[in-house]
């Protein structure tokens, strides 16, 4: 039998310690988390210091509300730690109104995240906060290509464009495989919301291009029929988080006066006000950032007006005349350290023109600026919106037959892994020579075709496929599709792989959305398999086969009155098998849970009685039982309020309501103990050779470990009295009480 060895601290994962009395918390926030980065649950503030003088994390997620040393008592010897202050911290709180956040953010937290989490917003959040260092650099080493490509003009960007865009595409393509692998359709849909976060370090180079664009006259719009409202609220959802990560307020308003739909081109009117506004949030240290929308009328023609407000630094006036210049940034001691290639607000000024709207803005140095961007109203046919939402992943046959050609072994080994995601195992050539040979030797359903290559590139091997076609020995490649995969984004290239034969785009870095749909489009009929949605608990497999036991679990907990499963499974990133140990815990415990109220307010220990009712709130909204979780709620504010009428008349009704859903989850197999298989027999000196493992993980609060090595020793056996004393060693690691397991592994050590 294998059993995990102790955690290496020598990872290059990032390292977040979860801080919260709360088992269900931290199960759910280890689960989410897990795959990404080393995670540590700590169930108490005090142990979170003592777990500091080894291990120093990335960042903390904290809750407030615990016994001894709360959230707040807590960052506030953080803060006044000189060796700790720089750590960041985002609090994790049930506590949803605007004093308690406030308070969290003045202390020195960077967010402010309320229970039950939202998974993606978690990570999203995360994923922010702790790229920024790596932002910065990414920034600065392509503001240096800007410099280059401008001295360069177009033949040179269109080179420059691949070189750079080749490496993001490894970046951003092997991030995203590593978080989408294996993964079910929902994470998926989470994930590529982070992708998205991620591809802003993209920002800088497409700027270059759009300049170079603009300059030559090549820059064509393509209006479409849009979601004003959509876009309006996207762009309100980025910038306000990292707004209010520099303690700026973000306002938004708009009024209901503008169409839901607008016809125009959707990607240049998010380009002009996401620029606008990102510069707000940019220059502004203090006060706020506003957006806003309206609708007016002049010179007989209907406007779409968005303004966007801060209380930033403002523009002197000797400079107004170079707002909208190229390559320029003003005030250098002011600005120094905010990174940037001027050319943002001089690409939204060209684009503005070429809508036929226009562009204004006021300023007051030392106060803040106001840009206002009036665009042509013309309103668009909600009918003919188009929605990008994967509803399903589309999975080829086991003998579909794909090759890649790139002559970039990282790009080749990026495809390949979004490949094998849709169960492809793709042939690669790294030159179009190498590709034409495969093909002559093989027959392909689809062929992927990078552009740039050395020698003989793309649109060249295209071209002599095509003749090839011709020959009778290969006419079926005729009918194969070549895609054209390339980082090349410079005006004009889209069109010349079609003109070259190609069947379709898609651009580097990858995008798993699109790759989806190009499988979907272009792969034979018969060479798919199903596709692959997401099968509902109480829905039999699409492939026939028998319901797991998980299966049949989920299918009892769904018959729970009260209990919404699809809620809850949407706080752990629709992980099953987190979400039911959260909900095992919570029925192992609820009677501890109980007690533990009732005796506060026998004794009206209102403080206590107060964090009791909070930590069970926020495990019911966690769990999907909204009806519980609203009333712990009412029983918090009474408490609070030592109203000991309402405690005394409601807690009990409480209880028995607590009993009865209890009652209702031991009538499922969740309750039922898992049928102990026939247990290993081993030796004393065996036990404690794992017993020192597992200690070591109970020491570093590595979760992960204590939970395999405590399910490995469980299916152990060394005499009755050893077994009993394992089987309650694994309870406490199963409750996170690491402290408890320590204390249980040195008896039972020294017994041995």
């Amino acid at each position: 039998m294998k059993i995990p060895e102790a955690p290496d601290m020598d990872t290059e994962q990032q390292i977040i310690m979860i801080v919260d009395d709360n088992i269900a918390n931290l199960t759910m926030g280890k689960n989410i988390l897990k795959d990404l980065y080393q995670v540590f649950t700590i169930p108490s503030a005090e142990r979170l210091f003592a777990m500091m003088e080894r291990v120093t994390p990335d960042l903390i997620l904290l809750d407030i509300e615990m016994p001894g040393m709360d959230g707040y008592q807590t960052i506030k010897k953080l803060k006044a730690d000189e060796k700790l202050r720089e750590i960041p911290v985002i609090f994790i709180t049930a506590r949803s109104d605007m004093d308690s956040e406030l308070e969290g953010l003045n202390l020195g937290a960077i967010d402010y995240i309320f229970k039950p989490f939202s998974a993606s917003l978690l990570l999203k959040r995360l994923e922010t906060h702790l790229t920024m260092i790596s932002q910065r650099k990414q920034v600065i080493r392509a503001k240096e290509a800007a410099e280059q490509a401008n001295r360069a003009k177009s033949n040179f960007l269109a080179s420059i464009s691949h070189e750079i865009r080749t490496p993001m595409n490894a970046i951003i393509g092997m991030s995203d495989l590593m978080r989408t692998d294996n993964l079910d359709l929902v994470q998926q849909g989470y994930f590529q919301d982070i992708k998205k976060t991620s591809k802003a370090l993209l920002q800088l180079i497409n700027d270059i291009l759009d300049f170079s664009k603009i300059e030559a006259g090549k820059m064509d719009l393509v209006p479409v029929h849009f979601d004003f409202h959509e876009l309006f609220d996207h762009i309100c959802s980025m910038n306000r988080f990292l707004a209010e990560s520099k303690d700026l307020e973000f306002r938004s308003l708009i009024e209901n006066t503008i169409p839901q739909a607008l016809y125009g081109d959707e990607m240049r009117f998010r380009q002009v006000i996401g620029n606008l506004v990102s510069n707000a949030v940019k220059y502004t240290r203090e006060g706020y950032v506003s957006l806003s929308a309206s609708r007016t009328v002049k010179d007989g023609n209907d406007y779409l007006v968005v303004t966007v407000e801060d209380s930033g630094i403002g523009i002197k006036s000797e400079d107004y005349g170079k707002v909208f210049n190229s390559f320029q940034q003003f005030d250098a001691v002011k600005n120094r350290g905010i990174q940037g290639t001027g050319l943002g607000l001089s690409i939204t000024k060209a684009l503005m023109e070429m809508m036929g709207g226009f562009l204004e803005f006021t300023s007051e140095y030392g106060k803040g600026s106001l840009f206002t961007a009036a665009f042509p109203l013309v309103p668009g046919d909600l009918a003919r919106v188009e929605h990008r939402v994967i509803t399903q992943r589309v999975l080829a046959a086991d003998d579909v037959s794909i090759l890649v050609v790139d002559d970039n072994s990282v790009n080749l080994t990026v495809a390949q892994g979004f490949l094998a995601t849709h169960n492809i195992k793709a042939d690669v050539a790294e030159s179009g020579f190498l590709a034409i040979e495969k093909i002559r030797a093989k027959c392909y359903d689809l062929i992927f075709m990078d552009h740039m290559m050395p020698e003989m590139d793309g649109i060249e091997t295209t071209r002599r496929l095509k003749a090839m076609a011709k020959e009778e020995e290969f006419a079926w490649l005729a009918k194969v599709p070549i895609i054209a995969l390339s980082a090349n984004a410079v005006t004009g290239a889209r069109e010349s792989f079609l003109e070259a034969g190609m069947a379709d785009f898609l651009s580097k870095p990858i995008d798993g959305y699109e790759m989806n749909r190009i499988l979907d489009r272009w792969l034979p009929p018969d060479k798919l398999k199903a596709t692959h949605p997401l099968i509902p608990a109480d829905e039999p497999s699409a492939s026939g086969t028998s319901a797991t036991p998980e299966d049949s679990l989920m299918k009892e907990l769904s018959r729970i009155e009260g209990l919404d499963l699809v809620e809850g499974l949407s706080h752990l990133g629709n992980n099953r098998e987190g979400y039911l140990k959260a909900l095992r815990q919570f029925y192992d415990g609820y009677e501890e849970y109980k007690d533990a109220i009732l005796k506060d307010l026998e004794q009206e220990d209102w403080k206590d009685y107060a964090i009791r009712v909070h930590a069970v709130k926020g495990v019911f909204a966690a769990l999907g039982v909204q009806k519980l979780a609203n009333w712990a709620y009412t029983l918090e504010l009474a408490s609070k309020s030592e109203a000991a009428g309402t405690c005394l008349a409601e807690t009990d009704a409480f209880c028995a309501a607590m009993d009865s859903f209890c009652a209702a989850l031991s009538e499922t197999s969740l309750a039922g103990k898992e049928e102990e298989g026939e247990k290993t027999a081993t030796t004393p000196e065996f036990v404690r050779e794992q017993l020192e493992l597992l200690r070591t993980a109970c020491i570093n609060c590595s979760s992960d470990d204590a939970d395999a090595i405590a399910k490995a020793l469980d299916k152990l056996s060394c005499g009755e009295g050893t077994d009993m004393a394992l089987k309650k060693i694994c309870q406490l690691i199963e409750s996170y009480d690491y402290d408890g397991a320590l204390e249980k592994i040195s008896a039972l050590t020294d017994s041995l």
